[in-house]
């Protein structure tokens, strides 16, 4: 069935589709959008990717702002005992912002216990990482290396469904790419689409 089959069925029929295969007293994890979790209560209850941009969506009214709040609010209520509520600090979609959407800061200051991130202590410097990939790409022209997506011949050879690897997701096969962007089917993460700008990735 699959996570796709989970993530339309939901978005269709809400929890419904579930009543027959999910046994909500039992001890495992239940996996739902914000809108099937009404009328729903969990011991523990996590809440994932509340940046703006997925919570909330980039909506165009006030309307839409509003209910996205409102099935924040609705996720935040189904915890009994503990609730965790995490966001993206380097999210791969361009649409989507980093760091806490201010959904989390409209939450009362004296409920949070915040978890401070791994790298809090080094300040992200976005710019410097940008100048960091221009100057590798800039080297990997003049060493005539083609190891990395800076040249026209290399751009070409995409076209023939070549394997890279990257840093992060590891080895993956190219589905398509143009002069700004580049989609890949990674082995264990699925399709992912990033900036070549902001990207290096090593040819094999």
């Amino acid at each position: 069935m699959g996570i796709t089959y989970f993530l339309n069925s939901s978005a269709l029929y809400g929890l419904n589709f579930l009543d027959d295969d999910m046994n909500t007293e039992e001890d495992s994890v239940k996996l739902m959008t914000l809108h099937a979790c009404k009328g729903l209560e969990f011991k523990k209850v996590f809440i994932i990717g509340v940046n703006l941009g997925l919570l909330p969506m980039r909506s165009k009214s006030e309307e839409e702002y509003e209910e996205e709040k409102r099935l924040f609010f609705v996720g935040i209520t189904r915890a009994m005992d503990d609730l965790e509520i995490s966001y993206q600090s380097n999210p791969d979609d361009h649409w989507v912002s980093e760091g806490p959407s201010q959904f989390i800061k409209i939450l009362p200051s004296h409920l949070i216990e915040q978890i401070e991130e791994v790298n809090n202590d080094r300040e992200i410097n976005l710019q410097a990482i940008r100048r960091k990939v221009i100057e590798t790409k800039n080297r990997a022209i003049e060493n005539q290396d083609d190891t990395f997506v800076t040249t026209t011949e290399s751009q070409d050879n995409s076209a023939n469904k070549k394997r890279v690897k990257h840093e992060k997701y590891g080895e993956g096969l190219i589905e398509s790419e143009d002069a700004d962007k580049i989609t890949i089917l990674f082995d264990g993460y699925g399709s992912k689409t990033f900036t070549k700008m902001f990207t290096t990735l090593e040819y094999l």
